[in-house]
């Protein structure tokens, strides 16, 4: 019986320990996603993103920076 309840990848549905493909709005997942495959961001020492904690001014240079030398298309 376990092993029909333990057959998902942590891997291919976890972004970050906070970011969940099928529990993460699924809008949010893909910005969050494609933010990550361009380096833009990189999480938390814990493996989480943050999704509910508020962003902080150093954090939020960093991210912009990010994304200002960034080649990649957010649309």
């Amino acid at each position: 019986m376990a092993s029909r309840i333990f057959t998902w990848s942590p891997a291919s549905t976890h972004l970050f320990t906070d970011v969940v493909e099928g529990v993460t709005d699924p809008e949010v997942f893909d910005a969050i996603k494609a933010l990550k495959e361009a380096g833009i961001v990189k999480g938390n020492p814990d493996g989480s993103y943050g999704i509910d904690t508020p962003i902080n001014r150093a954090a939020t240079a960093t991210i912009l920076i990010r994304a200002f030398y960034a080649d990649v298309n957010l649309d």
